[in-house]
């Protein structure tokens, strides 16, 4: 089960010295001695019932359509919920073939796509967020390594979507953007 919380604060029977500015976004309160808390109200509830059992969540993005994707590494699948919080399908299982994972690290949505790095595999399988099929899968070994001996037995840690042609990428601390160029693996 995972929950979506709305975090917030309350001040109940407690005099107030400070002022308060807000901009409709953000409030600033001046006091600095005033206790501070949060309470929780449950706002949408995903996978409540044995639709989906969760292994062991890593990340959880959301879509224009209100969708939300949540990474099961253990499971190596992505699970998809409606805004409601109703099951609607799962992504991928463990492999190595074309839409299948072996480590679920990072995952993203940019222009309708979902990116979903293997950092194990060393790619990037991408999802239409409107089909919710595969569309491509980009390898992130780079063919021109040679040119860069900097980078020469670096492992990648992690990988970032920066937009549907750049990502960020940490080789064992050595972060670099990497643009893709040339076909994909599909």
């Amino acid at each position: 089960m995972c929950l979506a919380l709305n975090a917030g604060c309350s001040f109940e029977n407690e005099k107030y010295n400070g002022s308060i500015q807000s901009d409709q976004k953000v409030t600033v309160s001046t006091e600095t001695n005033h206790p501070r808390g949060i309470s929780f109200e449950r706002e949408v509830t995903f996978g409540e019932n044995s639709s989906v059992l969760f292994g062991a969540i890593s990340k959880a993005v959301s879509d224009k359509a209100g969708r939300v994707y949540i990474s099961d590494n253990q499971k190596k699948q992505i699970h998809i919920f409606e805004p409601d919080g109703n099951y609607l399908k799962s992504l991928g299982k463990e492999g190595r073939g074309p839409g299948e994972f072996m480590f679920l690290g990072e995952i993203s949505i940019q222009s309708e796509r979902l990116y979903v790095v293997d950092s194990m595999q060393f790619r990037v399988n991408i999802f239409s967020t409107t089909t919710l099929e595969l569309i491509d899968e980009y390898n992130l070994h780079p063919t021109n390594q040679k040119e860069f001996p900097e980078l020469s037995g670096l492992q990648l840690n992690f990988s970032k979507v920066i937009n549907d042609s750049t990502f960020l990428v940490n080789l064992n601390g050595r972060v670099t953007a990497t643009g893709i160029q040339g076909k994909s693996s599909m």
